[in-house]
């Protein structure tokens, strides 16, 4: 069994029950998560990215064991089968939204889950470092911001100091600088061993952050890997970009200001050096992957399967 290996899905089901239109009294299996094989490693940070429906909170629940296991089964990094409330112990689940209001503090709301869940109380102030909310911590919930609170929900989740830590839409409300500091937290966790799974819909959040995405589709993993690898198997357009310095390179280059040029095309070569004359090169790579297209491009690749 890999040594970093924390939690293992094989086959993981959960199908929501919904009405069923041929017998009004009855209910039926209706969407969810379908046969999910997953591997999750310590002090990774992994993107589920999908749209709407796809089924990411239904998989963040099963995991958190929130959710039944209905057919398959999750195991621990030594292969034994773990049922929810061993999950409950080995995970800390963020969800989506959670209405943080009153006129408790954010220690004495820590306080009370901490001896309502059998955790240690002394754990407390260290959470709230963590996720910088320690400043805070005697504020009435009211007074918080919406930065604030989110930082709240993952003290929360913090609070039995779990291996994997799930996180269900936690950019969601933040403006730019909370979003930064959510990300320089979770990149402070991986790097002390805590595997983070993050689900978001706002994709630009997840470039540069995660280790590796899973790309959820009508309950299924369509695809998963690196950012980059994933684009080079669907084939995605990534054109070579190279910025230079001083006089217009082409008529094809586009100004970005100062005397800097940007140039799309080909990679660095002796032509390309050429048509470059006197400018300097500052940067040559290739672009950014934009993970909203790449969502599309895996979907769509899936449909003409």
């Amino acid at each position: 069994m890999n040594v970093d290996l924390l939690l293992r899905l094989e086959g993981v089901t959960h199908r929501h029950l919904v009405p069923d239109p041929d017998h009004r009294l009855r209910r039926r299996a209706g969407p969810g998560i379908h046969d999910v094989g997953l591997d999750l490693l310590r002090g990774e940070i992994l993107g589920l990215v999908g749209r709407n429906g796809s089924g990411k909170t239904t998989l963040l629940r099963t995991l958190a064991g929130v959710l039944e296991v209905q057919a398959g089964v999750v195991l621990d990094g030594e292969g034994a089968a773990m049922d929810a409330a061993q999950r409950r112990q080995r995970v800390g689940h963020m969800p989506e939204q959670v209405r943080w209001q009153g006129r408790a503090t954010p220690r004495s709301t820590l306080m009370e889950l901490a001896v309502m869940d059998g955790g240690r109380l002394d754990l407390i102030d260290g959470v709230m470092r963590l996720v910088g909310i320690h400043e805070r911590s005697n504020d009435m919930l009211d007074s918080l911001s919406q930065g604030m609170r989110q930082r709240l929900t993952l003290a929360t989740a913090m609070l039995a100091s779990p291996d994997v830590l799930l996180l269900d839409e936690p950019y969601n409300g933040l403006d730019p600088s909370a979003a930064r500091s959510l990300t320089r937290v979770l990149q402070r966790l991986a790097q002390r061993g805590v595997t983070v799974v993050v689900s978001s819909h706002h994709l630009g959040h997840l470039s540069g952050l995660v280790d590796r995405l899973v790309l959820l589709e009508r309950g299924r993993i369509v695809a998963e890997g690196s950012a980059e690898s994933l684009a080079d198997t669907i084939g995605l357009d990534r054109p070579w970009v190279t910025v230079v310095e001083g006089q217009r390179p082409s008529e094809d280059a586009v100004a970005l200001g100062d005397g800097l040029w940007e140039m799309t095309g080909p990679r660095l070569d002796a032509d390309l050096l050429t048509s470059i004359g006197t400018a300097e090169v500052l940067s040559h790579g290739r672009r950014d992957i934009d993970l909203a297209d790449l969502l599309d491009a895996v979907v769509a690749r899936g449909e003409e399967e």
